[in-house]
């Protein structure tokens, strides 16, 4: 049972040539509100990222950062 929503997690994901760095903050709100921070070549997949989180998360005030790295070099939002 969760009994806050408040909450932050970090997460990192790599397969050699990329490396994603993902970052999430959340509170309590009444409603859902989701902020997205992501590089510019993540720009054609807001949409398909902003539905994912609404698919799990049902209310709260979020906070999503990502980050992509490759090969030394850093895309950040």
């Amino acid at each position: 049972m969760i009994l806050s929503m408040t909450g932050y997690g970090k997460g990192t994901a790599s397969n050699g040539k990329w490396n994603v760095d993902t970052e999430v903050k959340s509170i309590n709100s009444r409603y859902l509100e989701v902020f997205i921070k992501y590089p510019p070549v993540l720009a054609t997949k807001e949409y398909e990222i902003r539905e994912l989180v609404k698919s799990k998360i049902k209310r709260g005030k979020l906070n999503l950062s990502i980050q992509i790295k490759k090969n030394g070099f850093e895309d950040e939002a």
